[in-house]
Formats: C-alpha cells, structure tokens, sequence
C-alpha cells in the first residue's frame, strides 16, 4: 500500500506543471464524473486481524474498490453515488477459517470549494445500503452454520474530504480520506465528461 501511494504521489507531482487546456474550472456545474478507486486502511480488516491474534494465522483482504459517479448540480455542489465490495478472509493454523464480503451502495453529496483549473477540493457525506455475508469453515473444511449469516440491507454511511487534480481537462487522480466503503480512503483515478 505504501507503494500506491508513493506512486500516487509521484504522478501528482509530474502531472503539477501541465496547464489545464480548457481554461474553465475542475469542478463544473453541469459536467459528470466518473471515478475508479481503491481504499486502504480497511476497517474490516483490522477487526479480523485482531480475531487472528488469538487464534494463529493471517488475513487477507481484497479492496474495498469504489466505482462513483458524481453530477455538478449547482456551482458548489454535486450529487452521485458510490458502489463498493470488498472481501476478507481469516485463515486459521488448524485449517479453518472465516470469511466476510461487502457491497454497498451510498448516495452521496460533495460540496467543492475550490476554483482551480485543475484542483477540486471537496468535503461530503453519504448515506445508503450496505449487505454483508459472513461465513466460516471448522478445520475439517466444512460449513459452520452455526456462524454463517447476512446482514442485507444494513444503513451504510460515507464522510469524505477529498481532491481531484487533473492532468489533462478530463482525465485525474483524486485520493479522499474519512470513512469511505470500509476503509479510512481511497485513491484512484476520475473521468470527467
């Protein structure tokens, strides 16, 4: 993870000297956004590592990876929605082992406060839809039904500060940071069209 954002980092500092070619704002009324990113600092994961502590063995997660699309309603303020997923799992020294996956859908809502050509500061909140599965299997490799449930339709939340900087007049990174689909941020890259 500290590679990403290393690297992350490196492209927003290469990228800091291209002018913007359109010479309007990074954030437009108006205008769509489409975004792709990963989170880090899963929260999930640091509760099942907390569980294989006492238990002997390791975790591993995927994501949580974010696909949101965002709409400039105003010249300050755009709605969208985030769709989230990630997975966990806990593997245990006597073979058994746990497993928990996420999806969420949250509408959200930014407001921008930036007038750069190609920075757009924002804060936001979310609220929406979250479903979880947890499973587990005992050292023999088979269903533990005593353990296994879902949560569908659980309230699900964001809070996020964030920024987008555009290299090209449609094309950025942006990271954000707060509670964002189980993890404490994510970065990535956005399409604006």
């Amino acid at each position: 993870m500290k590679k990403l954002l290393f690297a992350s980092a490196l492209v927003f500092a290469a990228f800091g000297t291209v002018n913007a070619q359109d010479g309007g704002t990074a954030y437009e009324q108006g205008k769509s956004t489409v975004a792709l990113g990963y989170g880090f600092g899963n929260i999930w994961k640091s509760g099942f590592k907390l569980l294989t502590g006492f238990g002997g063995g390791s975790t591993k997660s995927m994501g949580p990876f974010a696909l949101t699309y965002e709409y400039g309603v105003t010249e300050k303020i755009s709605v969208g929605a985030c769709v989230s997923f990630s997975s966990l799992k806990n593997s245990y020294t006597d073979n058994s082992e746990e497993k928990l996956t996420q999806f969420g859908i949250v509408a959200r809502g930014n407001y921008h406060f930036g007038s750069s050509a190609k920075f757009d500061p924002y804060i936001g909140l979310g609220l929406g839809y979250y479903n979880f599965k947890f499973s587990a299997k005992d050292a023999n490799g088979n269903d533990d039904a005593s353990v296994i449930y879902s949560v569908p339709g659980a309230f699900g939340y964001s809070g996020q500060l964030g920024a987008k900087y555009y290299f090209t007049p449609n094309i950025g990174l942006f990271a954000e940071v707060g509670y964002i689909a189980g993890g404490y941020g994510q970065i990535g890259v956005n399409f604006k069209f």
